[in-house]
């Protein structure tokens, strides 16, 4: 059975959107070891079965919540098949910050474009195939609320399960894209996987990350200050 997540920005549409999936196969439990809500349900493609997962909202994938570590682990240690990262097209830029971060991570992901019909009320024009090329991920436009887009959504989503896919940052478009390549470099060594995701981290000085690798951050710290004082001259 197909494992499909949806992710996204609270109040984006994404448990609307896992509500007109699901529809009555819809059930709520808690993640194991804190009192957030699990909601799982199914997805019918004829005799096809596909498990949804309703992750919580969140802004990021750093580890500041529960919502955040939950999401962050679903992500890396139950391998979902598809991620679908929904976004608000009204408030796009803050909304793809969580994309960028997902797209570290390498994992196959599909953005649903929400809220399309409040984007033409206010005059918000968004070119999805530009989008797309941009981002290196495929785009559709939905709107949650009235269920429209939704069946198309989950073609491509399933469409695009189990692909592989490059992860990608764009601070390898920075100054720090030598530093992101030396620790990204090192964490491969070590046998880490999604490399470049936790050496984004373990730069940010997440401290998850700083706590595995205490003398890797080390390491970063002084890199750091080398970049800071070339820049600085």
């Amino acid at each position: 059975m197909l494992n499909i997540g949806i992710v996204g920005n609270p109040n984006s549409g994404k448990t609307t959107l896992f509500n007109n999936i699901t529809g009555s196969t819809a059930h709520v439990g808690n993640w194991p070891g804190v009192t957030v809500d699990k909601k799982e349900g199914i997805y019918k493609r004829g005799k096809e079965k596909i498990l949804v997962t309703d992750l919580p909202g969140n802004y990021s994938l750093s580890p500041y919540t529960d919502e955040e570590v939950i999401t962050r682990n679903f992500i890396l240690h139950s391998k979902p098949d598809c991620i679908i990262n929904i976004v608000d097209v009204t408030n796009l830029e803050r909304n793809l910050y969580l994309t960028t971060q997902i797209m570290e991570l390498g994992v196959p992901m599909v953005l649903a474009v929400n809220m399309m019909d409040l984007a033409e009320r206010e005059n918000i024009q968004i070119s999805i195939p530009k989008l797309e090329k941009a981002l290196g991920i495929r785009a559709v436009q939905i709107c949650a609320l009235k269920g429209s887009g939704t069946k198309e959504l989950m073609e491509v989503a399933i469409e695009e399960a189990g692909k592989e896919r490059k992860p990608t940052s764009l601070l390898k478009l920075t100054p720090l894209k030598g530093l992101v390549d030396l620790v990204e470099t090192k964490l491969t060594e070590i046998g880490i996987s999604s490399p470049l995701f936790h050496a984004i981290k373990l730069i940010e000085g997440d401290e998850i990350e700083v706590n595995d690798h205490p003398k890797l951050y080390e390491e970063i710290q002084e890199e750091s200050k080398k970049i800071s004082n070339r820049s600085f001259y």
